[in-house]
């Protein structure tokens, strides 16, 4: 970390027209966010080859800090089978100096949340993120770190998003209260502009919250965003702050390069590469004689060789995952295709659904079917098929249900259909309806077991916890048989090794009419 008054910083000073007293610090902040577990892809960049661009960045810059804006981990089986220490390890060795708490942090249960954290070198930051309790900060996760870079205080402020309260089953969650960011920003931001020189709020609320967000607070010089896995390829200014997003999954590596003027009178930033449509590379002097970016964010090249330390620390839980991945569970005998047109049904969400059925013993097992994203081939079934029948976006936790029959007719009319195709499938129960628009549809027949539903009778029902809530958003006074449960992929796995032979099963359990 060096205080730069070099003559090539001299005459650059000269050109903005600057003191000659004052000293410049260079510095140069990075940034991933919405990473998702995507360390080591297969055919596609992320973290391990974005972090081979940050090591020659570091090599090349004196002042670099490597900041990621949430959802790190969640979306491998990596991260599924190793609780995200995967991802975090991989962190550790890629050298990040903060990362925001982004909503799929929870998704793995508050336990895993809190070990998460524990594990990270780096601190995880977010201001709105409260013990539900105290009222303090959640955890170990603090409102924001000072970060010293060449002399220049930089202070980093995290935000959470309001949805990670609505994303979740409570249980995920059950100490956690988030604030509004904004009104928390409001607050925080003046606290921490005292205390530096420059201020980064590292958001986890989506681009169109931080363009709010720049509005309402003055003071905050960049904005490093996640969430909306926006790829902002051009220098946003909202004011005098800048907002940038790098997309997801590690595709891009985001950077800011800006120059800190420090004289009797304080600090402040003196030049932001790329302000104004306008780059560094434009001067005749360029700062240090290097040659800068001409967007904020670098493409990362799929050739790019993978960053070593990373590699290291990520290997040995891809080992762990593939040798449980590849044991071989079962035998499919024929297809179980996922092909779903207008309101046909899928064999493999059929599948999934009598998976859920017999683990949970359930009346009826509910399956979102946009959440089963390949079927099977006929063969050996390994863990691994079983496993990717799912996508690896969500847990999938499994949740189960007293419902009343005449509930269960009501819920089902507003959650079966959804634009103009079918959301649910069953498992336990046959349905024909008549479809009133492309989001509801009218429940002419309904049998469980083979008998017509009784309105009065109560019966269990199980599916994914959003799935569940959904049916809680019209019936609110559900009573709650089980909620810690396996997830979707264990009882896909569990039912598998149970019946060893898979068929693909029989359709017409959901029967449209009068089309």
């Amino acid at each position: 970390m060096v205080r730069h008054t070099l003559l090539i910083l001299f005459f650059f000073a000269l050109t903005l027209h600057f003191a000659a007293a004052a000293d410049y610090v260079l510095i140069t902040l990075l940034h991933t966010n919405d990473l998702h577990g995507a360390i080591m892809p297969e055919n596609a960049p992320g973290l391990a080859k974005a972090a081979a661009l940050v090591r020659g960045i570091r090599t090349d810059m004196p002042n670099v800090i490597l900041l990621d804006a949430g959802d790190m981990f969640h979306g491998t089986l990596e991260d599924y089978l190793t609780l995200g220490q995967a991802t975090i390890s991989a962190m550790n060795a890629a050298g990040y100096n903060a990362a925001a708490i982004g909503n799929h942090e929870f998704d793995y249960g508050i336990d895993v949340t809190r070990s998460v954290v524990k594990s990270a070198s780096f601190p995880m930051i977010s201001a709105n993120l409260r013990n539900k309790t105290t009222g303090q900060s959640w955890d170990k996760v603090t409102p924001y770190v000072i970060i010293n870079a060449g002399g220049v205080r930089i202070g980093i402020l995290g935000l959470a998003s309001l949805e990670t309260i609505s994303l979740h089953w409570p249980s995920e969650i059950e100490d956690v209260s988030v604030l509004d960011p904004i009104s928390t920003a409001k607050l925080l931001i003046p606290e921490l502009r005292q205390q530096v020189d420059v201020v980064v709020v590292l958001s986890h609320l989506g681009y169109k919250l931080d363009k709010e967000l720049a509005a309402a607070i003055p003071g905050i010089d960049f904005i490093v965003g996640g969430h909306s896995h926006t790829t902002l390829d051009k220098w946003e200014w909202v004011g005098d702050t800048l907002i940038t997003q790098a997309g997801a999954f590690a595709r891009y590596l985001g950077r800011i390069d800006f120059i800190v003027a420090i004289d009797e009178s304080g600090s402040k930033i003196a030049s932001v590469n790329g302000k104004d449509g306008k780059t560094w590379n434009d001067q005749i002097n360029k700062p240090l004689g290097k040659t800068y970016p001409t967007s904020p964010l670098i493409p990362v090249d799929v050739q790019t060789l993978d960053d070593e330390a990373v590699v290291s620390a990520y290997l040995p839980y891809r080992e762990y995952a593939n040798a449980v991945l590849d044991e071989v569970i079962g035998k499919a005998v024929e297809p179980v295709p996922n092909s779903t047109v207008a309101s046909s049904e899928s064999p493999a969400a059929n599948l999934v659904a009598d998976a859920i059925k017999m683990v949970t013993e359930a009346d009826i097992a509910l399956i979102d079917v946009r959440s089963v994203d390949s079927g099977l081939l006929p063969g050996p079934i390994r863990r691994r098929d079983a496993y990717d029948l799912m996508g690896g976006y969500t847990r999938q936790r499994l949740v189960t249900v007293q419902v009343k029959g005449s509930e269960l007719i009501s819920g089902l009319a507003e959650r079966l259909l959804k634009d103009n195709k079918l959301r649910l499938q069953i498992s336990g129960a046959e349905i024909t309806f008549n479809q009133i628009n492309g989001s509801k549809a009218n429940i002419a027949a309904l049998t469980i077991g083979g008998y017509p539903i009784d309105v009065n009778k109560e019966y269990t029902v199980a599916g994914q916890a959003y799935v569940i809530q959904g049916l809680m958003e019209i019936h609110p006074n559900l009573k709650v048989i089980s909620d810690d449960f396996s997830t979707t992929r264990e009882a896909i796995s569990q039912y598998i090794e149970s019946i060893k032979t898979v068929r693909s099963p029989e359709t017409g359990r959901i029967k449209p009419i009068d089309r």
